[in-house]
């Protein structure tokens, strides 16, 4: 069998509380995965090599392969009934399993009928499946009720209207659901008779054997290498120079537990710090203007933000965040007119004035809340530049500005044609 190792731990977490609801909850193997095929058996006089060169050459060129979850299936079978993540695939994953698909094609022999064609899987990670009909509903009326006390929040990780928190607690934290998210796996499963047989690591583009599959190095390595792959970490100077100003919020420097909260692409505050820091004098050059949106660092065992600056290239202007009480020279918000548009520059979005007629630019929500604020949300006229959307480095007016025009420029198409005006 193939898969993709899905390693989070809001997942873990998840299937912990399932548990507690049923506690023989059944679900294998042991960890989160994405099933790409099979199970299959490899044609009469194949090797196996040829398995695992259809790995191979299916990720080619790709640093990760990257998916979203969004809510919940309830499926069924003739055995029980399955509660399992909806996955919607990236570009990117769609490519890989098609290629994948095909190639496995001429060498294997796939004993699942959803084989049968590539378009039709439909990708999902699992919690737990051979579900009785009362238990899958329980674990069903669980999620509808924290479905409803999440719509009932007018303030993040704060109680319902009501006053009541209905939401499950694991570990005394509450267990977020439901959770659109994106994630990005780096690791392709051989399953042999129901054990790890080897994995493939695509950034590395290595085979490694069970000892290595679960070796915390070289689990470091891999991640290491992903982030160059894929621009995250830069090694030179970013070319060719975008034009000031550079906006950037939430790097949370120091933050240890904001690498798990944000799924970051990091092993350790330091290395994240690094890396972060590293990102920013390789895009900001000493003249540049700066207008950072709030949360710098955080943690009681990180230095103080003036050590940070002390390292960090720019003219900054500091908006004040909700975790920044060592910055005194921060403001609450910044106006500019820029091209003829009007932006507001704000930490968190809900405290911008009812009815700006721009665009806010913002932090706070960093990448737990996609559906309502992703990079750029048009019809709200909200753009988050939390790190963790911006590849964590600074992103330019100028690029916001060319993504704004080029959408209003398709809406004033969109108005001559249909002979509208636009509002």
């Amino acid at each position: 069998m193939l898969m993709l190792r899905v390693d989070d731990w809001k997942l873990g977490r998840k299937t912990e509380v399932f548990r507690s609801l049923v506690p023989d909850i059944y679900a294998f193997p042991h960890f989160h995965h994405i099933t790409l095929y099979g199970p299959f058996t490899g044609i009469a006089g194949v090797e196996p090599v040829a398995i695992y060169n259809a790995i191979e050459e299916a990720s080619n060129s790709i640093p990760g392969i990257s998916f979203t979850l969004s809510g919940y299936l309830r499926l069924k079978s003739s055995r029980g009934q399955a509660i399992t993540h909806r996955v919607i695939p990236s570009e990117e994953l769609v490519r890989f399993h098609d290629q994948l698909w095909h190639s496995l094609n001429s060498v294997a022999r796939s004993n699942s009928w959803i084989d049968r064609d590539p378009h039709i899987r439909q990708f999902h990670i699992t919690h737990g499946y051979n579900l009785r009909t009362r238990d899958a509903s329980r674990i069903c009326n669980t999620i509808r009720t924290c479905l409803g006390d999440m719509r009932d929040r007018s303030v993040p990780g704060q109680p319902g209207r009501d006053g009541v928190g209905n939401i499950p607690v694991h570990a005394g934290k509450p267990v977020i659901i439901p959770d659109f998210a994106p994630l990005v796996s780096l690791r392709i499963i051989v399953l042999k008779n129901g054990v790890i047989e080897r994995e493939f690591d695509i950034p590395a583009r290595e085979w490694l054997n069970r000892p290595l599959v679960f070796n915390r190095n070289r689990t470091a390595v891999s991640m290491m290498q992903y982030r160059k792959l894929a621009g995250l970490e830069l090694a030179s100077t970013h070319q060719p120079p975008e034009k000031p100003p550079f906006i950037i919020s939430d790097l949370h420097l120091g933050h240890t537990n904001i690498i798990r909260y944000c799924r970051r692409p990091f092993n350790s505050a330091g290395e994240m710090d690094r890396v972060l820091i590293g990102n920013w004098n390789r895009t900001i050059k000493e003249s540049d203007e700066v207008i950072y949106l709030g949360d710098l660092r955080y943690s009681p065992e990180a230095p103080p933000s003036s050590e940070y600056r002390r390292h960090m290239n720019g003219r900054i202007t500091f908006v004040r965040g909700n975790h920044d009480t060592d910055i005194p020279d921060s403001v609450p918000s910044l106006a500019i007119r820029y091209n003829g548009k009007e932006f507001l520059f704000i930490h968190n979005p809900d405290d911008a004035p009812p009815g700006f007629p721009g665009w806010v630019v913002h932090g706070h929500y960093h990448n737990n809340d996609l559906e309502r604020f992703p990079f750029i949300n048009f019809e709200t006229r909200r753009v988050n530049v939390s790190c963790e959307l911006t590849a964590y480095r600074p992103v330019s007016l100028e690029t916001i500005d060319s993504l704004l025009g080029k959408y209003l420029g398709h809406l004033k198409k969109i108005a001559i044609v249909s002979g509208r005006t636009l509002p």
